[in-house]
């Protein structure tokens, strides 16, 4: 298993989303770029508190 990315939330720190290696490259690549997208989005810290601040 490869580190892709840390996730950006002090609640999450230390854990990292990660793929096998078994999956194509093109699908990890696909998955940054739809990371890159949703982060430089505004509403992203809104996805933030939905997903990990359900509570």
């Amino acid at each position: 298993m490869v580190k892709l990315l840390e996730l950006p939330v002090n609640e999450l720190s230390g854990n990292y989303l990660a793929f096998n290696k078994s999956v194509p490259r093109r699908i990890v690549k696909r998955f940054e770029q739809a990371y890159i997208d949703l982060k430089s989005q505004d509403d992203f810290d809104l996805y933030i508190h939905r997903y990990v601040y359900y509570n």
